[in-house]
This record gives structure tokens, sequence and C-alpha cells, in this order.
């Protein structure tokens, strides 16, 4: 065994991932642990278990780096190849093939036994990802975040959206999902931001409106709901209800953004 190694606080983690810690620190970061594992002569994995300030946060950076398939290991679990991805209560685990040919059933193992030294507690998900419809979701694709880094690496519109328009920051919880609603159509993606008052949320969405408005094409409304026309023929839609903001991107059909906020604004009215 190599490790473990504790990185504390934001420096620290700058040392163990120089260059890649900043999407982590715009969660709850607390620390990581460490520790590389060598099995006979030729097999070795890396550990990291990452602990945050919340269980949302911690949900938030799994959803973020998962990959893979549900395996039912603590409270959110995906396995790629011979990659683990684990969630449980403030901690997210990642366990990765270092040397030699790791097979999915031995990381699995590993994970299980970490799991069982945790003291399991069922978790409630953020408070907005209750307005996501699950019709037609693509399962795994939920992103939760906070800031404007973790959007900066997700693919919603052909133009470079170089401001924070969307004023994302610590206060505010925002989750990103995909959704196909028919077999073989390309998915579209619906994305909810919850602001921590009705006013701001207000400024966001004029905003958001004035920049969408100046590179559209075509701009339709229906139900309070404002859809523009890109020019490769794509539709953007989006509303506001109290103080989330609801949009929906790279829509091929004008009808399937519309449908899916109809359907967020469905839940808005279940959860009151």
């Amino acid at each position: 065994m190599f490790g473990p190694n504790t990185y504390e606080g934001k420096e620290k983690l700058y040392e163990y991932i120089n260059g890649g810690a900043e999407p982590y620190l715009s969660y709850s970061f607390v620390r990581v642990v460490s520790a590389e594992y060598q099995k006979d002569t030729d097999k070795k994995i890396l550990i990291d278990i990452w602990e945050f300030s919340s269980s949302e946060d911690a949900f938030g950076v799994f959803t973020k780096d998962r990959a893979g398939t549900d395996i039912n290991l603590g409270n959110g679990s995906a396995l790629f190849h011979n990659c683990l991805y684990l969630w449980n209560g403030t901690c997210f685990v990642r366990i990765e093939p270092r040397e030699g040919d790791i097979l999915p059933e031995e990381v699995t193992f590993v994970g299980k036994a970490i799991i069982d030294t945790m003291p399991y507690k069922k978790v409630l998900l953020p408070a907005v990802m209750d307005y996501l419809p699950e019709h037609y979701m693509i399962q795994g694709s939920q992103k939760f975040f906070h800031k404007k880094i973790i959007l900066d690496n997700i693919y919603i519109s052909d133009n470079f959206i170089e401001e924070n328009v969307f004023r994302l920051s610590e206060k505010t919880d925002a989750v990103i999902a995909e959704y196909r609603l028919e077999a073989n159509a390309e998915p579209l993606k619906l994305m909810l931001i919850q602001y921590p008052d009705k006013n701001v949320a207000r400024v966001v969405f004029d905003d958001v409106v004035r920049l969408w408005r100046s590179w559209s094409e075509k701009e339709f409304t229906e139900e309070n709901i404002l859809t523009f026309q890109d020019k490769a023929h794509r539709y953007t839609s989006c509303f506001l209800k109290t103080n989330i903001l609801c949009m929906t991107f790279l829509a091929s059909n004008k009808n399937d953004g519309v449908m899916l906020l109809n359907l967020v604004r469905e839940n808005n009215r279940k959860a009151q």
C-alpha cells in the first residue's frame, strides 16, 4: 500500500490535482484521502475518498464524475468497466485501476468493503431534483451543481457563454439532465436553477432572454414559455416559475422542449 495521504483544504487540493481542482472546489470540499493498493505483483488500484460539507454536494460531485451502470452500493453507484464511482452520505469514492488487468469484480469487492465501513443513512436528493420529469429521462444523465465552472463543461449552445449570465454561485442549486423523447432521436437537455429568491430569478430570466434573443432567428411564445430557434434549426425554450429558471436546449423539434417544460410545471404544482 502507498499512502493514505490526506489533502485538506483548497491549497492542499491544488497540490494533489494541480489544474483540476477548481470543479471540486465549486462544491463544499473538505478533504480527500488517497491511497494506492497493490495485489500480487502486477495489480494496483487507486482509491480516492472525497469528503464534502453536505451530502448534496457529495452527490453533485458523484453526478459530475460518474460513468457506467448502477450496481446498488451506498446512496449511489456507477461501474464503468473497471472504474467504480460511489456516493455515500457526505463522501464520494472513486476507485480506478493503476496497473495490471483489474477486473470489474475486484473494484466492486473493494467498493463494497469501503461502503461497509461507512454508516449508511438514507439521504434526500437536492430539492430542485424533485422538479425533473422522470418520463423520457436518460438515466444517469443528471448533474447537480452550483457554479458556472461545471456548466462550462456541458454543451448547451453553439454560442460561447462567456459571462455568468445565469448568476450561478454557491447560493444557487442547479441540475441539468438529458431526455430522449423518441427511441432514435437526438437527446435534448433540461436545466433547472433554483435561486435564493424570486427577484434574483426574474433578473436572470430577463438577462437570459435578452442574450438568446440576440442569437435567435425566430421566437415563439406558448403559455408563458418562450422558444428561440437558432441558425441550425434547434430550439431553446424557457420559463420562470417563482424562483426557478427552467430551460431546455438543443431540441430538434419546437414542441419537445415546450412539452418537457410543461411537465416541470406539473411537478411544481404537485410540490406546492
